[in-house]
């Protein structure tokens, strides 16, 4: 009879449903039994038989663009690095953002309306949503399953790209076709949201 192990890992990056359906999939496809994939506490537990090699399978997940730590790793991660470094992205977010909104309540000739300002604001935030995002919007749609990622992406770009065409081809009627602060915005309030979701999963954890 076949002896059996159960394994337990923390897998970073696996922040969605979708996520977890993909590592779910690639351990099916290898043989693994009993898988089960929690996207909000970033675990993944199967069970394996004498002959599997585990370690092979945690270089697949990583191949699918996630990463398998172990209980220090992971703890170290957390504390001194994941959360330190959203933080950091928040905060560049919001302080940029806030003039962008702030121009729809001033006059129109106010210096927050002048389009290269907001752009300037704007390029730094995009730039952050595409570093945090987009790699996990890459992965999903390489893996044929789009996530949540993929939407905030797309709604970013939209927005960002709509505006640098009426930048640079609207001159006359920019103001008409500029939506950095609708690019800015969105990438801001969704890192909100991943920051008090780490805070809530640590406390959790610890508890």
């Amino acid at each position: 009879m076949e002896n059996e192990k159960h394994i337990s890992v923390k897998v970073e990056g696996m922040t969605c449903g979708n996520c977890a359906l993909t590592i779910s999939k690639y351990l099916d496809k290898n043989g693994v039994k009993n898988v089960a994939a929690n996207a909000g506490s970033g675990e993944v537990t199967f069970t394996i038989v004498d002959g599997t090699d585990e370690h092979a399978l945690f270089e697949g997940i990583n191949g699918l663009g996630y990463h398998v730590v172990d209980e220090a790793e992971a703890s170290a991660e957390h504390h001194h690095h994941g959360g330190s470094s959203l933080k950091i992205m928040l905060i560049i977010s919001i302080i940029l953002s806030i003039p962008l909104i702030l121009h729809m309540f001033v006059g129109e000739h106010h210096f927050l309306n002048n389009p290269w300002l907001q752009l300037a604001l704007s390029l730094p935030v995009y730039g952050i949503g595409v570093y945090h995002f987009g790699t996990s919007a890459y992965r999903s749609l390489k893996n044929g399953i789009a996530n949540m990622d993929v939407l905030i992406i797309m709604g970013a770009s939209a927005a960002f790209i709509y505006s640098l065409i009426g930048l640079f081809f609207y001159k006359e009627s920019a103001h008409s076709y500029l939506f950095f602060e609708t690019a800015a915005t969105i990438i801001t309030f969704v890192l909100l949201g991943d920051f008090i979701e780490e805070r809530t999963m640590n406390a959790t954890t610890s508890s």
